[in-house]
């Protein structure tokens, strides 16, 4: 982009193009009701005017006018403003020849410099301009050698001190619109480059900001990944079997966190997890670790959630993980379809999540969960997400709950 800001550019200036746009639509139509309403008073009031050249022209500008606001949306900007600057020109000429100096459309040539600048840029505005007052200078000399007769007899109309006057003020005033005009363009053209300089150096920190961001999550999981893989071989060096699941869990927690961190690094937008792939992966990781009997299981998942923000990630991430270990440790039995099913579902700003095996179940839930570490964890984690849930033990297991959805 050109450090210089120049005002024939402003076509490529989408937001000015738009602000011009809009303004012109909206008082397109209120502005052809106040003409049709003009020309109604003036076909009552005015004997001269009826079905004289000024009442057909008059006709066919507000038509234009019509036909210029129904194709708005369809019509570019500056097509629709030439059509306008066209029908008020014809107008402006109409009335001045008919009329001269007294003319209730004189004010017409102020407007036609200044829908010109809203279109093109100065150069093109200063042309117009001076085609409106060399044609108005051409009528007045028609009109003072007697070439033009007004259709009001009106002796006001062969002074030429009233037809200088009057063009001076035509010029002074079409001139002080215009370079006002010119002026606010040029500020605003200048405001916007400001904003797209600026807009474009904040979308560069943003991508240093993502790189950076997405650097963290890799390390993190690399991290992560480095002290599970610690503890793996810790595990291998334990001959209890019972010790050794014990180090597994911790190892499997590890990987539950690590993997929020993985999917956050591979996203797009690091608060949100692709949570199906998250919730997929992670059991399919507890399962290969921890199933070392070699059961039959059967994983499904049924998720509805597309994404979930890293602060609720976590937690239900080890949350699942202490679940899937209890059915393989303690529900699941050789020689049996074994299933696991985890089903989450948002509904009225609430995740709803189940959980539920076809184990075993539990006996006495209340006391296998007031000593297991694994129920403490998930009591924590559910506080922590402001959870409301239940469990089921008979004939199986099965927990529910639902937590606020928002992030």
């Amino acid at each position: 982009m050109s450090d210089k800001l120049d005002f024939p550019d402003i076509q490529s200036w989408e937001p000015i193009l738009v602000i011009k746009e809009r303004v012109l639509d909206r008082s397109l139509l209120f502005a052809a009701i106040l003409a049709s309403l003009a020309f109604i008073i003036a076909s009552f009031i005015s004997p001269t005017y009826g079905f004289s050249p000024g009442f057909y022209t008059d006709i066919v500008c507000l038509i234009g006018l019509y036909v210029v606001y129904y194709f708005r949306e369809k019509a570019p900007l500056r097509f629709k403003l030439s059509a306008i600057i066209v029908f008020v020109f014809v107008l402006f000429i109409s009335s001045l020849v008919q009329y001269g100096t007294v003319s209730t459309q004189l004010t017409l040539s102020i407007l036609i410099p200044f829908l010109t600048i809203l279109a093109y840029n100065l150069r093109v505005t200063l042309i117009v301009m001076a085609g409106v007052i060399l044609s108005f200078g051409i009528i007045a000399f028609l009109y003072i050698n007697g070439t033009i007769e007004s259709r009001i007899e009106n002796p006001l109309n062969d002074l030429i001190t009233l037809w200088t006057t009057t063009g001076i003020v035509i010029l002074v005033s079409s001139s002080i619109i215009v370079l006002m005009m010119n002026r606010y363009n040029e500020e605003m053209i200048g405001i916007v480059g400001k904003l797209k300089k600026r807009d474009k150096e904040l979308v560069g920190h943003l991508e240093e900001k993502t790189v950076m961001i997405q650097e963290i999550h890799h390390r993190v999981k690399n991290n992560l990944a480095v002290v599970s893989g610690l503890l793996e071989l810790q595990v291998l060096n334990i001959d209890d079997p019972d010790l050794q699941k014990t180090m597994q869990k911790s190892v499997n927690r590890i990987l539950s966190i690590a993997k929020v961190h993985e999917k956050l690094y591979q996203s797009e937008d690091f608060n949100k997890i692709p949570f199906k792939e998250y919730v997929d992966d992670l059991s399919n990781v507890i399962l290969a670790s921890m199933n070392s009997e070699r059961l039959d299981i059967t994983f499904e998942s049924e998720i509805e959630t597309e994404f979930l923000s890293i602060n609720k990630g976590v937690p239900i991430g080890i949350i699942f993980n202490e679940l899937i270990t209890n059915s393989i440790k303690y529900g699941f039995k050789p020689d049996k379809d074994n299933r696991i099913l985890i089903s989450i579902s948002e509904h009225e700003d609430m995740i709803h999540a189940t959980y539920s095996d076809n184990g075993v179940g539990i006996e006495n839930f209340e006391e296998a969960a007031s000593s297991s570490l694994g129920f403490s964890i998930i009591g924590s984690l559910l506080s922590q997400i402001k959870a409301d849930y239940s469990y089921e033990t008979q004939n199986g297991f099965k927990l529910s709950f639902s937590f606020p959805s928002e992030i």
